[in-house]
């Protein structure tokens, strides 16, 4: 990936694209986009292996849209990024498959708590990326919002009969559970920045 990604930047630097002095930086980017189509790659050929494909489209939209401004537990390599991201995937999955026959109660009760991390919580500070107060108050609203709206969703989705409300009630219980994951280690790397 880190190949590919300098190929590309140099690329770019010949067609005079982007200034060279900025190359580290999109080095750097092209590896996270790379990382993150290889991840959501993964996570669709699983679905599709899995006959799940509509679960595991759920799960990045769902995961993407949330995640993006709640913050939470960040890998610090792309193996174990990848790792944490299918694991919680399979996780959901198989939770979903076990807790299929109490879809309402658990749909009450990941709404909550998710929407409650996020009022509370959100977003999750990380030494890498120092937000302004605005990005802050922006960043909680869109994952207040994104969270609500999801939330109705998966409360419809169930009402009608369709228990892929429970998938996505459980995939904003796990982004949660990452961004306390993440409130725990990103408070030992702040303190050891801050020293």
């Amino acid at each position: 990936m880190q190949i590919i990604s300098e190929k590309l930047t140099e690329k770019f630097i010949e067609r005079h694209i982007i200034d060279s002095s900025k190359k580290e930086i999109y080095i750097e980017g092209l590896n996270l986009i790379l990382s993150d189509i290889i991840n959501f790659s993964l996570i669709l050929i699983i679905g599709a292996l899995t006959k799940s494909f509509i679960l595991s489209l759920l799960y990045l939209i769902v995961f993407w849209n949330v995640r993006k401004f709640s913050g939470g537990f960040h890998a610090k390599t792309y193996m174990v990024c990848r790792t944490a991201t299918i694991g919680t995937y399979l996780l959901i999955w198989l939770l979903y498959s076990v807790l299929n026959s109490y879809h309402i109660v658990c749909v009450i009760i990941c709404s909550i708590i998710a929407l409650a991390t996020m009022l509370l919580f959100a977003p999750i500070r990380h030494p890498n990326k120092e937000l302004t107060l605005g990005e802050i108050k922006a960043n909680k609203l869109f994952s207040v919002i994104a969270t609500l709206f999801f939330i109705v969703i998966s409360v419809i989705l169930i009402i009608i009969g369709y228990k892929e409300g429970l998938f996505i009630s459980l995939t904003l219980f796990a982004i949660t559970i990452l961004m306390y994951v993440g409130m725990f280690t990103n408070r030992n790397l702040l303190s050891k920045v801050n020293r």
